[in-house]
């Protein structure tokens, strides 16, 4: 399949940094070759300024010995039905809401992965679909006997955008089978790549590793089989969370999805303090938090609108930590400074009505002072 087969009106611009969390994830079918990948209905040209590379190599299932690899024998071709199968894979991992994120470790005869990189990267000592091959053999390596329960493809993937994307994405694809036409026009079955049963997937952000070597630029996909060793050896990530800081992007979230929705002050409050009581409890429990009972406790209603919000990819939230009891506070307090004075407060002042804001004035009442307060001020006042 050629873009040049696509009519004009179908020729999108295809972009590189994807935020489809809302879009249906076509299957990826392989070829009748199986060597392939074949998406349904192509419909993404690239952008003259996007750049993909692209391998899969096929790992294949044993009922009585080790899992076997078959190393393909070139890269796939950059055109539509790459650019297709990759859009729609990052779209998946983009929607998925558990996801570790944190940097590599130090230690690169455990890890290789970060030695390949810089062999790739900086050396230039290593193409792409060499880069691809050692990480495949690697791979079966920290495999071992663990052997899979089904044939699985290693998809490794190199998207580049302009001056501001540079992503690598490693992933095991589930080899799944289908119902197709034959020539004769009857049923055969036919292999495909199950993405929506992909469980073990990374990306690394090339550019934030080399430029800023502190950052979280490594994700990975937990929960549901996740977090399988030999595929966390394989990423080499050092789990890089910082619960208070992951407890503020959380409550920064919830802040989102409340002005998102636009809701009224009662509401609005009534939210903050469900959220403060549901955290509270699991951080005297030494319980982590994760997005789907959060979102279910806090909306039962509509718990979908929360769940795509947290899920957004600029919050970069790590599901599974336990929160921090101290970054709960903003969830019912308010506190300001400006030169000349600083400011605390419940939220529940507001409603008590010990708490007032004059929006004509633009101005702060406070009433129901305290005794000690109420004598310093007219101290002041008639000094």
């Amino acid at each position: 399949f050629k873009s040049s087969m696509l009519p004009a009106s179908r020729r999108v611009a295809y972009r590189c940094v994807w935020r489809h969390t809302h879009a249906t994830i076509a299957r990826s079918r392989v070829s009748p070759d199986n060597r392939a990948p074949v998406c349904s209905r192509p419909r993404l040209a690239p952008m003259d300024t996007s750049t993909l590379q692209l391998a899969l190599h096929r790992l294949r299932a044993q009922p009585h010995g080790p899992t076997q690899l078959d190393l393909a024998p070139q890269a796939l071709p950059a055109d539509a039905m790459g650019h297709a199968l990759i859009e729609r894979f990052s779209a998946l991992y983009a929607a998925r809401q558990a996801k570790g994120f944190g940097r590599f470790v130090e230690d690169d005869a455990a890890c290789p992965l970060p030695a390949l990189l810089r062999r790739h990267l900086v050396e230039q000592a290593m193409d792409f679909f060499s880069l691809s091959q050692a990480l495949a053999t690697t791979l079966l390596q920290l495999l071992g006997d663990d052997a899979l329960a089904d044939d699985q493809h290693f998809l490794v993937a190199r998207v580049q955008h302009g001056e501001t994307v540079d992503f690598l994405f490693v992933a095991l694809i589930p080899e799944a089978q289908g119902i197709g036409f034959s020539a004769e026009h009857g049923l055969r079955a036919q292999p495909y790549l199950d993405l929506d049963g992909i469980r073990l997937a990374a990306r690394i952000d090339l550019r934030a590793w080399q430029n800023d070597s502190e950052s979280r630029y490594l994700s990975f996909l937990k929960g549901r089989g996740g977090d399988a060793e030999f595929f966390k050896r394989l990423i080499a990530c050092q789990d890089a969370a910082a619960p208070r800081k992951e407890t503020q992007k959380l409550i920064d979230g919830i802040a989102q999805y409340a002005d998102s929705g636009q809701l009224g002050p009662d509401a609005r409050n009534q939210l903050f303090e469900n959220a403060h009581r549901y955290l509270e409890t699991l951080s005297e429990t030494d319980t982590p938090w994760h997005v789907e009972p959060l979102a279910q406790t806090l909306c039962p209603d509509a718990p979908q609108v929360l769940r795509q919000t947290l899920c957004r990819e600029d919050l970069a939230l790590q599901d599974g930590c336990i929160p921090d009891r101290r970054a709960l506070r903003p969830l019912l307090r308010l506190k300001a400074a400006a030169p000349h004075w600083k400011l605390e407060f419940n939220r529940s002042g507001l409603r008590s009505g010990d708490v007032q804001y004059d929006r004509g004035q633009d101005r702060i009442v406070l009433s129901n002072l305290p005794e000690d307060l109420r004598r310093a001020l007219q101290m002041e006042a008639g000094a």
